[in-house]
């Protein structure tokens, strides 16, 4: 069974009508997000993440697992950076052929192809998208309702919110106690942030597609196009 690596393709959300400054900014701020990410657990990112035409950018991972969480923590990171800054997300899974380290964009592999694509299928769209292998939708079918619903539950975070719960979103992330602690706030504001956002739902998916033994049909699914 080959490796399947996880894709994340995206672009940022109305970027021709973003001032110089905050674009700038918001590329900052996603690059920084994706660093982020890499700490989280060793080899989870190869290479490191990459914006290339301007406003679209590249993330690969090692482990398909966490596809959703990476995905909802690079959308957070943004949202409170900035109230309206957002990024569309497509999610590949799949081969990787060839890895360049230092330019993750000239990598090649159908995960690459699945991710790209589907980001361009997206449209207008804005959210999180997953491009699956043939042949496993009767058994992963609820991958995208999953993610969709996730993403939607975001889409109105105010920056603050976002803040907070980007701070949770981290695998084994802090108590509220301590956001509340480094945001010099209350733990019951952090708590009741956390309430009106609906937080604990999502926890609750990342824990089951984490914890799922899901991946195990990605490697066993024929991964190429037909």
């Amino acid at each position: 069974m080959s490796k399947v690596y996880t894709v994340l393709t995206g672009d940022l959300v109305g970027s021709t009508e973003l001032s110089t400054e905050v674009l700038v900014r918001a590329r900052d701020a996603l690059l920084q997000a994706a660093a982020d990410v890499g700490a989280w657990e060793a080899d989870l990112v190869k290479g490191e993440a990459e914006f290339f035409r301007g406003d679209s950018w590249q993330l690969l991972l090692t482990k398909p697992r966490y596809f959703l969480r990476v995905a909802l923590y690079l959308r957070a990171a943004l949202r409170r950076e900035r109230k309206g800054l957002d990024t569309r997300i497509g999610v590949g899974f799949g081969d990787v052929e060839r890895i360049d380290a230092h330019r993750i964009s000239l990598s090649v592999g159908d995960a690459f192809t699945r991710s790209g694509r589907e980001l361009d299928r997206m449209g207008d769209a804005v959210g999180v998208a997953v491009a699956l292998p043939d042949k496993t939708g009767d058994k992963l079918g609820w991958i995208q309702p999953m993610t969709t619903l996730c993403s939607v539950a975001m889409n109105h975070w105010s920056e603050r919110q976002a803040d907070i719960a980007t701070r949770m979103l981290v695998p084994d992330g802090p108590r509220q106690a301590d956001v509340a602690s480094a945001l010099e706030v209350t733990r019951q504001m952090v708590s009741k942030t956390l309430v009106a956002i609906e937080f604990s739902a999502i926890e609750s998916a990342l824990e089951w597609v984490e914890g799922a033994g899901w991946e195990k049909s990605l490697r066993m699914a024929k991964v190429r196009f037909v």
